[in-house]
């Protein structure tokens, strides 16, 4: 029995894998950032590492038991 193996198949399985894994299959110009999450007998929290991004362009949305995250981020400095 014959097999072949086609290098450029694995490669695109593997970034179809970690597309899936760490974007949740979504546009791959999304970014997720460091995230942590703490629960008290208070609440739960949601803490995001989001470098260069002004509180006032945060848009929290809440959807069928899908938290989003949507910011503006200033790559520019003065």
């Amino acid at each position: 029995m014959l097999q072949t193996w086609n290098p450029w198949q694995e490669l695109e399985d593997i970034q179809r894998r970690f597309d899936r894994g760490f974007r949740g299959g979504r546009m791959l110009n999304s970014w997720v950032p460091a995230t942590d999450i703490v629960e008290d007998e208070e609440g739960l929290y949601l803490y995001l590492d989001l470098p260069d991004v002004a509180e006032d362009s945060l848009e929290v949305n809440s959807e069928q038991n899908t938290l989003k995250v949507k910011a503006t981020r200033n790559y520019l400095k003065k």
